[in-house]
């Protein structure tokens, strides 16, 4: 895994986010996303972090169901993995609320 490359690839997803260019912020996670679940593997905390900023984005975007199904398979794979009390899987939980809208 290159850290140049990760390191550019989330300077490019901040640059994005203050600049408000949801879009590219969106993509950047997206690579991001895809380059530690190939790497570290999809349980792995960091791509479970950047897959939680990649949900957030879809948002930003108004792609709720998508956030949304973002957001469940971080809670899921974090209780699979922490247990259903452990501060992160809350944390998950907490997160898939804002997605929770009713004819989306």
């Amino acid at each position: 895994m290159s850290k140049l490359t990760i390191d550019d690839l989330i300077k490019e997803a901040e640059e994005a986010h203050k600049t408000g260019n949801y879009i590219k912020a969106k993509n950047a996670y997206q690579e991001l996303y895809e380059l530690y679940k190939r790497e570290l593997g999809e349980k792995h905390s960091y791509t479970l972090m950047v897959l939680n900023n990649l949900a957030v984005f879809y948002g930003y975007l108004r792609y709720y169901k998508k956030a949304w199904e973002l957001q469940n398979i971080v809670y899921n794979t974090q209780r699979g993995t922490l247990g259903e009390n452990h501060p992160d899987t809350l944390s998950a939980l907490y997160n898939t609320y804002p997605f929770i809208i009713p004819n989306f």
